[in-house]
This record gives structure tokens, C-alpha cells and sequence, in this order.
């Protein structure tokens, strides 16, 4: 889900429900630990929130991941 702050900030709550950790190429800072990304693994059954200056999320589908769902 995406949500805009309203200085054109991106909040993305990315959520895992598979059994295996997930790789995604979306750049920003996880407002959880504070770290920065440029390539985000989700965990299996964890939680990112994305903070996204100014951008918007890749369409459905644009998410660049292997096969087995990770970052290549």
C-alpha cells in the first residue's frame, strides 16, 4: 500500500505473507530501523515501511525480482 505525506513523500507498507524473504529494487529509508535502501528485503512474514521522497512505486508487476522472488 502506498500512502502520500503532504510534501510529496512516498509511505510504502510492504508486507511479506510468503514463507520466504523477498527482494524488491525500491530505493528510501525503512522508517522502522532507519536504514537506508536502495534494494529492500522483506523477510518472510515481515514488514517494511518505505519512506519514498517524491517518487512513486514501480505499477503493478515492475517489481525487478528473480524467480524465487529475490533481488538479482
Amino acid at each position: 500500500m502506498r500512502r502520500a505525506g503532504p510534501d510529496g513523500t512516498g509511505y510504502l507498507f510492504l508486507l511479506n505473507h510468503s514463507a520466504a524473504e523477498v527482494g524488491l529494487r525500491l530505493a528510501g529509508t525503512d522508517l522502522l530501523t532507519g536504514a537506508r535502501h536502495d534494494a529492500v528485503r522483506i523477510p518472510a512474514g515481515g514488514v517494511v515501511v518505505l519512506a519514498v521522497p517524491g517518487e512513486s512505486p514501480p505499477a503493478a508487476g515492475g517489481a525487478d525480482v528473480d524467480a524465487e522472488g529475490q533481488v538479482p
